[in-house]
C-alpha cells in the first residue's frame, strides 16, 4: 500500500479558498435558481446588489459590504452577518429569523415589515434604520456604554 504524503496547509489559506465566489458567479447562480443555502459569501463586495428574494439561508455574510444592498423579500434565516456594512440596504419583508447581525451597520437601512424573530442585533448601528412593522419578537438589542 503506497503512502501520500499530506501536506500541511495554513488555516488562514484555507479560509480563503472556502469564500472564493464572486459576485459574478452569485449572480449567476441567483439568475438560474441555483441553490444558495450555507455558501460562503463573507467579504464579499455586495455593493447594490439585487438579492431580492434570494434564499440566503444559513449564509455566511460576516463582514460583506451590502451598501444599498436589495434584500427585500430575501430569506436570511440563520445568516450570520456579523459586523456587515449595510447602510441604505433594502431589507423590507426579508426574513431575519434567528439571523446574527452582531455589529452590522444598518444606518438608514429598510427593515419595515421584516422578520425579526430571535435576531441577534448586539452592538448593531441602527441609527436612522426604518423598523416599523417588522414582527419583532425577541430582538437582542443591546449597546456598548
Amino acid at each position: 500500500m503506497a503512502v501520500t504524503e499530506v501536506k500541511p496547509i495554513a488555516l488562514d489559506e484555507f479560509l480563503i479558498v472556502m469564500a472564493e465566489i464572486t459576485r459574478e458567479e452569485l449572480t449567476e447562480r441567483i439568475a438560474a435558481g441555483k441553490d444558495l443555502i450555507g455558501l460562503d459569501l463573507s467579504w464579499l463586495d455586495l455593493n447594490e446588489a439585487d438579492l431580492s428574494g434570494a434564499n440566503l439561508q444559513n449564509v455566511n455574510l460576516e463582514g460583506a459590504d451590502l451598501f444599498k444592498a436589495n434584500l427585500s423579500r430575501a430569506n436570511l434565516t440563520k445568516a450570520n452577518l456579523y459586523g456587515a456594512y449595510m447602510f441604505g440596504a433594502n431589507l423590507e419583508g426579508a426574513n431575519l429569523t434567528e439571523a446574527n447581525l452582531t455589529r452590522a451597520d444598518l444606518e438608514s437601512a429598510n427593515l419595515s415589515h421584516a422578520n425579526l424573530t430571535d435576531t441577534n442585533m448586539i452592538g448593531a448601528n441602527l441609527s436612522k434604520a426604518s423598523i416599523d412593522k417588522s414582527p419583532a419578537i425577541a430582538i437582542q438589542i443591546l449597546t456598548k456604554k
